[in-house]
């Protein structure tokens, strides 16, 4: 799964995290995906009656989509006389503060099966894990069911497990991260103890070949930037949302968030609810542990689990929140995502027909032909487009769409019907054709290792480029052999595929077969401009001489760079060897460097 199926739910790379125990609500939910992240709702500590009640209110405040989040079954470890002695020691407390006690034996698993059967009945954009992956056999129905699946994971290992399950998605959970650690055993030995953040995202980028969304401590767009810098995909936060408006934490813990007497947080076992169970919430004992509590000025260390560590099978985490001390920008966290931040223009990167023509708002589909398709005239969407569209997306009857067929053409529409899961209608208003592009911008892209060969096709594709050659390199530490090739060629398509409708083009870009080193000689040999990006070129790329029309053809060689002998090859084929600027970009990002500057330079940005 690409990247680009991740970010193509919201506008912006934030997700709110799904905080259990109250904090999460509806109302968060549709605000953060309505001002362009991605809302969550926590099924944590709710009955399988509750969390649909939430969801159903969700869709009535927002028709963007948004996530749910399951805690896995956890098996029952804690000793039943201790948890009995441990009972009768807060009644009194349980009576001063008029909160009903929690049921020990209730809710081990959490409704999960419940949860489960509703969440495939009537499917939403996304479900995640916490505290587990669940079985290849679950998330290959939420896969059937056109939901996206990500599992919380807290080590490489955990990722791994995730990917082999076919999980589309991981969320790396970080030790600086607030609430519940989200680790997939409970050992109350390793609590406090785990991987940073920015450490944890680089193994686990070296692990698995899939999306990964960053949490932990980060509050601030600076921090935010650090993550998508380090690879991820997104960045989800919690603690930035719990003083928002919309936010249903307690208002005692909203002033705790920025009262300077706090200055820190601490792990603890003692993970108590104080307040009364709301409709559709259970409150019982097994809640792991969180960093939920704000230790004051000059208080020890030691004190942080002075009441009952261990008891009742708690798991370790904590909330990081603000105040002197504390992470950085918790004070100036007090909106959803997106609100006040500047919005997108609304405006294509293309000529100015497109400008017009393209509402950005609209979501693109791709479908097989639009031949002969007129304004007036009605054109069914199905199959997996059609189930994005409706399960999805839940696009209704009356909102505008782009339909393409990927080789130019595109109509723009309003749907009228939708049937069942995977099928809906739509009354054309008006189409277009984009003619073939001039000059043609080709890139032979060299083999990254990793995912970054997709995230080279991913941002080549939302820039503008026409075509992109994958290049087994002489340096190429990766190299496409057999089925893994096929795959991996599969995937770049697919990830081309979606990167065009993300970023609205009617064209996408073609992605051909795994070129031979010859291959490319040859390439470039019949190229109206060829280069070869080199960090010892003699000539700034930025000032050199181009067609208006043709082809442009550019290489961007592997990590090790470009052998001698395929420069002289390149050579002699009339390639030249040209530099980008000072710096020296990574073969996942010279690539669209590249192409910004062509499409800028030959006027087709104008």
């Amino acid at each position: 799964m690409s990247s680009s199926a991740l970010t193509g739910l919201c506008r912006h790379p934030i997700v709110q995290a799904p905080m259990a125990g109250g904090a999460s609500c509806p109302q968060l939910a549709a605000a953060v995906s309505e001002t362009g992240g991605l809302g969550f709702l926590a099924a944590g500590y709710k009955t399988a009656d509750g969390m649909y009640e939430e969801i159903k209110q969700v869709r009535g405040l927002t028709a963007r989509p948004f996530g749910v989040n399951l805690f896995m079954p956890q098996p029952g470890n804690a000793d039943p006389a201790a948890v009995g002695v441990y009972r009768v020691q807060l009644a009194g407390e349980s009576t001063w503060y008029e909160t009903p006690l929690g049921d020990p034996d209730r809710g081990r698993d959490d409704g999960y099966d419940a949860k489960l059967a509703i969440l495939l009945d009537d499917p939403v954009p996304v479900v995640s894990f916490t505290f587990g992956c669940p079985p290849r056999s679950v998330l290959e129905s939420f896969g059937k069911a056109g939901t996206f699946t990500i599992v919380t994971v807290t080590t490489p290992e955990e990722a791994q497990a995730a990917q082999w399950a076919g999980a589309d998605a991981v969320c790396v959970q970080g030790i600086e991260a607030g609430g519940h650690q989200g680790t997939h055993r409970d050992d109350p030995s390793a609590d406090g103890s785990g991987y940073g953040l920015l450490a944890l995202l680089a193994l686990v980028k070296e692990t698995v070949q899939m999306p990964v969304i960053a949490a932990g401590g980060l509050m601030r767009g600076s921090q935010i930037a650090a993550v998508l810098a380090a690879g991820a995909s997104a960045a989800q936060l919690g603690t930035a949302f719990l003083v928002c408006p919309e936010s249903a934490a307690h208002p005692l813990h909203k002033q705790a968030m920025t009262n300077p007497l706090f200055v820190r947080t601490e792990m603890t076992r003692a993970f108590l609810r104080a307040s009364r169970a709301g409709p559709g919430e259970q409150v019982h004992a097994g809640a792991r542990t969180v960093r939920a509590r704000r230790v004051p000025r000059g208080a020890p260390s030691d004190e942080r689990t002075a009441q009952g560590r261990g008891e009742g099978g708690r798991r370790a985490g904590h909330v990081a929140v603000g105040g002197p001390g504390a992470p950085a920008g918790a004070g100036d966290a007090r909106r959803p995502a997106g609100r006040g931040a500047r919005r997108g223009s609304g405006l294509r990167t293309g000529r100015a027909g497109a400008r017009r023509w393209c509402v950005m708002t609209a979501p693109v589909f791709l479908v097989e032909s639009l031949d002969g398709v007129a304004p007036g005239a009605t054109v069914t969407l199905d199959g997996p487009e059609g189930r994005h569209a409706v399960s999805v997306r839940r696009l209704q009857p009356g909102e505008d769409i782009v339909l393409t067929d990927g080789g130019g053409r595109g109509a723009s529409g309003t749907v009228v019907t939708t049937e069942g899961k995977d099928r809906l209608t739509v009354e054309v208003r008006e189409c277009r054709k984009e003619p073939q592009p001039e000059p043609r911008i080709t890139v032979v892209q060299a083999l990254p290792k990793g995912d970054r060969g997709e995230l080279a096709v991913e941002t080549m594709t939302e820039t503008g480029v026409d075509a992109v050659v994958p290049w087994s390199a002489a340096r190429c530490i990766t190299q496409w052999r057999g089925e893994r090739g096929a795959k991996s060629l599969a995937k770049w398509r697919a990830t081309a595929r979606e990167a065009g409708k993300q970023s609205r083009r009617l064209r996408f870009p073609e992605v051909s077969e795994a070129a031979t080193t010859k291959q490319v000689a040859a390439l470039l040999a019949d190229a109206d401009f060829a280069a070869v990006l080199h960090e010892e070129g003699a000539l700034p790329l930025a000032t050199a001489e181009l067609p208006t029309a043709g082809s442009i053809v550019l290489v961007v060689g592997p990590e090790g760079g470009v052998s001698p002998e395929e420069l002289a090859l390149f050579a002699e084929a009339g390639a030249r060897p040209y530099r980008l600027g000072r710096s020296v970009l990574r073969t996942s990002t010279a690539g669209t460097a590249a192409t910004a500057l062509l499409l800028g330079r030959t006027g087709r940005w104008a």
